[in-house]
């Protein structure tokens, strides 16, 4: 933890964080709130990133595959597409 990093209370003044702490409650579990959705968010975002890359790998093998096989492939992309757009909802 960086504790050389400088913040300033209510009324302008130059505080460390231990003290902003003490200090300032109130901010300091906003902060962690914040910092605990921001979290969440990059979980959920790195989630839907590995959903992409799927629905990419598989695109992929789908054009690169001989056409007898493709209808079965196109399936499973749609069942891919349709997990994806559930997840954003």
């Amino acid at each position: 933890m960086d504790t050389a990093k400088v913040y300033y209370d209510v009324d302008g003044n130059e505080r460390t964080i231990h003290q902003m702490v003490e200090l300032e409650p109130g901010w300091a579990a906003n902060r962690i709130q914040v910092g605990e959705a921001a979290i969440a968010e990059n979980a959920k975002l790195k989630e839907e990133n590995k959903a992409l890359e799927e629905i990419r790998r598989i695109a992929e093998s789908y054009v690169s595959a001989p056409p007898q096989v493709r209808g079965g492939v196109f399936r499973n992309l749609d069942k891919k597409l349709l997990a994806l757009s559930g997840k954003r909802n």
